[in-house]
C-alpha cells in the first residue's frame, strides 16, 4: 500500500512509455536540494527553478551517460510539493534503464511505486481526492468525452461544486442547532423559517448535482448489445459492425451459445459490442446458461438492439417488456433468416424500425404479421444507423458535464433520497430531533464527496490503475 511507503525517500521513474522513441521523460521527486546532484554538467553556474537546461549527465567516473534537458521545480511549487526534476533523455529503453539504475545505485534512490508521484501531491495538498480521481479517468479514458470529464475533474471544477455543497450543508446543520438551542430566544416560527430556507438552498445544490449523474452506469466503456431470438441475424449484424467474421454464422438455431465481444471505435470513442445467445425456451443446459447471460447483459447494457425476423412472431413474448434503443427487423421473408447472400439478413432495404430511447415492444403496437414496421424504407447501411444512434446517445450524456466517478454518483443519489424523505417529513411534522437524525445520515455522504470516508481504500483502488511515473 502507498500509505506504507516512506515519503522522504528520493524516488525516480520513467513517466513516458517504455518504448523506443525520440525523447523519454524521467522524473525525480526528492526532499533534498538540487545542489546535491553533482552529476549534471552545464554551462550555467546554477539551476534556476522552472527553466530548462541542456546538461551532460555524468556517471561516477565522470563519463557522459547522456546529453539531456533538465527542468527543476523547487518545493513547494511543484507537482508533488517536493523538489522535482524532470529529465528529457534519449528515448532508447536501454538508455532509460541505465540512467534509472545509476541514480538508484549511486544516490540511493528508490524506484517509484505506481501512482506514488500523485500520492505525494495529494499528501502535500497539491491535489484533492476528486482531482486524483479525475487524473485516473483521464489516464484510462476510452473516449474524447471521458477524457474531457477527467480533465475537468483534474482542474478541480467538481471539487469546487462539492465545497459549495458542503458550505450549504454547514448552514443547514447550524439552522438545526439553532432550533435546538435558541428557538425560544428568536421565536419558534422564525427559527423554523431559517431552517426551511437553508433546506431549500441545500436541496437546490444537490438537485443540480443529481441532474449531472447519468442514469446508465456504463459510461467509461459503454456496451452495445445485440439480442433477440435465435437465427434472427444478430451474428451477421455483429460481423458487419466489427468489419470481419468474428461471430459464427449458421442457419442452425442456437449457434451462439455464449456472448461474443469486440471493441469498436466510433468517432474517437471506444464501445464494447456484444453478440448474445438467441433467447428462446430451451431444454439444453449449455444453451440455457448462454441465454441467462444474454438477458443479464441486455439489462446492464448502454445501447440495446433488438434483432428479429418476421417469421419469429412466436418468440416475441420473451421481449414484450424488455426496453431497447433500436429495433431491427431483418429482411428475411421467404428466404430464411440469413437472407439472400448478396443482401444479408438486414437486406438492402431496411424497415424504419427504431423509436424513442427506451422503447418497449408493447409501446410500439406492432402487427408483425403485416411485415416490417413503417411504410418508409431506409437505403442507408444498417451499420451506419447503429453507430450513429449509439454515438448520439453517448454524446448527449456529456452535454451536461456528467459526474461519472461511481462513488460520487452513489453518494449524490443517497443524499437526494434522504432529502426527499426530509421533504415528505416536514410537510406534516417539525420534530427537530428527527431532522437532526436525518442530517447525520446526510453528513456521512457529504464527507464522502469532499474527502472520502475510506480514503486509503479509494486511493489504493485508483493507483492500481496508474502507470509507473504518475
Amino acid at each position: 500500500m502507498l500509505s506504507d511507503l516512506n515519503f522522504n525517500d528520493s524516488i525516480i521513474s520513467c513517466s513516458s512509455a517504455n518504448v523506443s522513441c525520440a525523447i523519454s521523460l524521467i522524473r525525480i521527486s526528492t526532499v533534498k536540494d538540487i545542489s546535491f546532484f553533482s552529476c549534471f554538467r552545464s554551462k550555467s553556474a546554477s539551476f534556476e527553478a522552472r527553466k530548462a537546461y541542456l546538461v551532460d549527465l555524468l556517471d561516477s567516473n565522470s563519463e557522459i551517460l547522456d546529453e539531456c534537458v533538465l527542468t527543476y521545480f523547487k518545493a513547494p511549487h511543484s507537482f508533488t510539493g517536493q523538489n522535482l526534476l524532470e529529465l528529457s533523455v534519449h528515448g532508447n529503453p536501454l538508455n532509460v534503464e541505465r540512467i534509472i539504475k545509476f541514480f538508484i545505485n549511486d544516490f540511493n534512490f528508490r524506484a517509484a511505486a505506481p501512482g506514488e508521484f500523485t500520492y505525494r501531491a495529494l499528501q502535500n495538498d497539491k491535489l484533492s481526492v476528486s482531482q486524483v480521481e479525475g487524473l485516473d479517468v483521464l489516464l484510462n479514458s476510452k473516449s474524447n468525452f471521458t477524457f474531457s470529464s477527467g480533465l475537468n475533474l483534474l482542474k478541480g471544477t467538481l471539487n469546487e461544486d462539492f465545497l459549495k455543497l458542503e458550505e450549504s450543508f454547514s448552514k443547514l446543520k447550524s439552522s438545526v442547532e439553532m432550533n435546538i438551542d435558541f428557538a425560544e430566544d428568536i421565536g419558534e416560527k422564525r427559527s423554523q423559517d431559517i431552517f426551511l430556507e437553508c433546506f431549500r438552498d441545500f436541496k437546490g445544490h444537490i438537485k443540480i448535482l443529481e441532474k449531472r449523474v447519468p442514469s446508465n452506469s456504463q459510461v467509461l466503456m459503454p456496451r452495445i448489445t445485440l439480442f433477440g431470438p435465435p437465427n434472427s441475424g444478430k451474428s451477421t449484424l455483429f460481423n458487419q459492425l466489427v468489419g470481419h467474421d468474428r461471430s459464427i454464422v449458421s442457419s442452425n438455431e442456437g449457434t451462439t451459445r455464449d456472448y461474443v465481444s469486440e471493441e469498436i471505435l466510433i468517432k474517437g470513442s471506444t464501445f464494447n459490442l456484444t453478440d448474445t445467445a438467441g433467447v428462446r425456451e430451451s431444454d439444453n443446459e449449455v444453451e440455457s446458461i448462454g441465454i441467462g447471460k444474454s438477458l443479464d447483459l441486455v439489462r446492464d447494457s448502454f445501447f440495446k438492439i433488438l434483432v428479429i425476423a418476421p417469421s419469429e412472431v412466436s418468440n416475441l413474448h420473451f421481449f414484450k417488456y424488455q426496453s431497447f434503443d433500436l429495433l431491427v427487423i431483418s429482411n428475411t421473408y421467404n428466404t430464411g433468416p440469413m437472407g439472400a447472400k448478396e443482401s444479408g439478413p438486414m437486406g438492402a432495404s431496411l424497415s424504419k424500425a427504431f423509436g424513442p430511447i427506451g422503447a418497449k415492444l408493447e409501446e410500439l403496437e406492432i402487427n408483425i404479421e403485416n411485415g416490417p414496421i413503417g411504410a418508409n424504407f431506409l437505403t442507408q447501411d444498417i451499420s451506419e444507423i447503429v453507430l450513429e444512434l449509439a454515438y448520439f446517445k453517448f454524446s448527449t450524456i456529456f452535454k451536461n458535464r456528467p459526474i461519472i466517478v461511481p462513488r460520487y454518483k452513489d453518494s449524490i443519489n443517497q443524499v437526494s433520497e434522504i432529502i426527499e424523505e426530509i421533504n415528505v417529513f416536514i410537510t406534516d411534522n417539525f420534530d427537530i430531533g428527527v431532522l437532526d437524525h436525518y442530517l447525520l445520515r446526510v453528513s456521512s455522504h457529504v464527507n464522502e464527496l469532499i474527502s472520502g470516508k475510506n480514503k486509503d481504500e479509494v486511493l489504493n483502488n485508483i493507483f492500481d490503475n496508474f502507470c509507473i511515473g504518475k
